[in-house]
C-alpha cells in the first residue's frame, strides 16, 4: 500500500502545522483584544459590542449560501479551477451586499430590539462573506500558507479598531465597530486580490460553475446555517432576554475560551480536503488531540486567569469560561466528525449533526438562561454542543458501514 494511503502527505502535514501557528498568532490577537476591550469598555460596552458582532457574525454564515465550503470542495476535485474559483468569489460579494440590506432593513423595523450598532457593524457583511470565500478557496487550493495569512488577516480589523479607539481617546462601541468594518472590507479586497494573483488568472464563470457550486453548497448550508445559530445561540439569547451587563460578563468568559474551539475550525478545512482526496486514510486524531487538551487545561486554568486578565469586574465570568471550554472541546470534536462526513460527498447528511445541535439549543438555552442567568447559558450550549457532536460521530461512523468513504477516489 502506497505512503499516500497509510499517512498524511509531508505537504498536509506542514499546512496542518502552519494553521497551528497561524492559529496560535489569531489566538494571541483575540485574547488581548478581549482583555482590551473588557478593560476599556466595561460589562456594559463588552455586551453591546459582543451583541453587534454575534448577529453580524450570524448573518454572514446565513448569506454564505454554503459557497465556502463548496470552492474548497471543487478547488480540490476539478480541472475547472479557474472558473469555479471566480464563480465563488464573486457570489460571496454578492449574497454579502444582500445581508447588509436585508439586516440593515431588519434593525430599523425591530422597534429597538436589536441596537443600532448592529446596523453600524453590517456595513462590514460584503468584506467578511468574501473573506470567508478567499480562505476557503486557498484551502481548497492547497495554497496553506496563504489560507492562514488570509486567516490572520481577517482577525486584525477589530484589534486595529480597538487600538485606534484608545489612541485617540474614543472609547466606545460604536467607534470600534465602525473602524472595524471599513477595514474588514479594505482585508477583504485584499486578500482577493492576492488568490487571483496568485492562482490566476481567473476566467469567466459560465452557468454550470454556479450551479455545481450552489448544488453543493445548499445541501452544506442547511448545516451551516445550523452551525452558525448553534454556535451563537447563546449570545443571541442574552442578547435578547438580558441586559448588556449580563451579556459583556459572559462574552468575557466566551471570549477566554474561544481559542479552544478555534483549533478545531481552523483544522477543519484540512479535514475536508484530506478526506475527499485520501478518503478513510484522512486523519482527524491529531485536530481532536489539540482540541481535547486545549479544552482541558483552558478550564483549569480559567478561575485564576480572568480577573487578573480582564479585570475584577469580571469575576463572575472564571465558572461559567469553566463549563464553555469544556462545551468548546466538546464542539470542536463535533467539527472534525462533520467536516469528515462532509469531505467524504455527503454535506446533506453531515448537516443533520448541526440541525441536532440547533433544536437542542433552541429547546434549552433559553429555558435555563431564565432560570439560571449566564450559568444556564453555559450549560444549554454544553447540552447542545454535545449533541452535535454525538450525532457527528454516530454518522461518520454510518458512512463507514456503508464504505461510503473510499482509499483514492477517482
Amino acid at each position: 500500500m502506497s505512503s499516500l494511503t497509510t499517512r498524511p502527505s509531508s505537504q498536509l502535514s506542514i499546512g496542518r502545522y502552519q494553521t497551528l501557528i497561524a492559529t496560535g498568532i489569531m489566538m494571541a490577537i483575540a485574547m488581548a483584544t478581549g482583555i482590551l476591550t473588557a478593560r476599556m469598555l466595561g460589562p456594559a460596552g463588552r455586551g453591546e459590542l459582543a451583541a453587534a458582532i454575534a448577529w453580524v457574525s450570524v448573518t454572514a454564515a446565513v448569506a454564505i449560501l454554503g459557497l465556502d465550503q463548496a470552492i474548497a470542495f471543487h478547488l480540490t476535485n476539478s480541472p475547472e479551477r479557474s472558473r469555479f474559483l471566480a464563480a465563488g468569489l464573486f457570489a460571496a460579494a454578492a449574497l454579502g451586499t444582500l445581508a447588509l440590506i436585508v439586516l440593515d432593513t431588519a434593525v430599523s423595523v425591530s422597534s429597538q430590539r436589536l441596537s443600532p450598532l448592529v446596523s453600524t457593524y453590517a456595513m462590514a457583511l460584503p468584506g467578511l462573506t468574501l473573506l470567508m470565500a478567499v480562505s476557503s478557496a486557498s484551502f481548497g487550493l492547497g495554497d496553506y500558507r496563504l489560507a492562514n495569512v488570509f486567516r490572520v488577516t481577517g482577525g486584525l480589523p477589530l484589534p486595529i479598531a480597538v487600538a485606534t479607539s484608545v489612541y485617540l481617546g474614543h472609547a466606545a462601541a460604536a467607534t470600534v465597530l465602525t473602524t472595524a468594518a471599513a477595514l474588514i472590507n479594505v482585508a477583504a479586497c485584499f486578500c482577493t486580490a492576492a488568490v487571483i494573483h496568485r492562482h490566476g488568472p481567473v476566467r469567466m464563470p459560465t452557468l454550470p460553475q454556479f450551479a455545481q457550486l450552489f448544488g453543493y453548497g445548499w445541501r452544506a448550508h442547511v448545516g451551516s446555517i445550523s452551525w452558525a445559530f448553534t454556535s451563537k445561540m447563546d449570545q443571541l439569547c442574552l442578547s435578547l432576554l438580558t441586559g448588556p451587563s449580563t451579556l459583556g460578563v459572559y462574552a468575557v468568559a466566551l471570549s477566554y475560551s474561544s481559542p479552544v474551539l478555534a483549533v478545531a475550525t481552523s483544522l477543519a478545512p484540512m479535514v475536508l480536503r484530506d478526506t475527499a482526496s485520501r478518503g478513510i486514510h484522512a486523519d482527524r486524531r491529531t485536530p481532536m488531540v489539540f482540541c481535547a487538551a486545549g479544552g482541558v487545561l483552558a478550564a483549569i486554568a480559567a478561575p485564576f486567569v480572568i480577573p487578573v486578565a480582564f479585570g475584577s469586574a469580571f469575576r463572575t465570568s472564571g465558572p461559567v469560561a469553566i463549563i464553555l471550554c469544556l462545551a468548546n472541546a466538546v464542539l470542536g470534536l463535533g467539527v472534525i466528525y462533520v467536516h469528515t462526513v462532509r469531505g467524504s460527498g455527503r454535506p446533506l447528511l453531515a448537516s443533520l449533526a448541526d440541525v441536532s445541535g440547533l433544536i437542542c439549543g433552541a429547546a434549552f438555552i433559553p429555558v435555563l438562561i431564565l432560570s439560571n442567568g449566564i450559568n444556564g447559558a453555559a450549560v444549554g450550549a454544553l447540552l447542545s454542543y454535545t449533541c452535535v457532536a454525538v450525532v457527528a460521530a454516530t454518522l461518520r461512523k454510518g458512512l463507514l458501514k456503508e464504505r461510503r468513504l473510499t482509499c483514492l477516489p477517482a
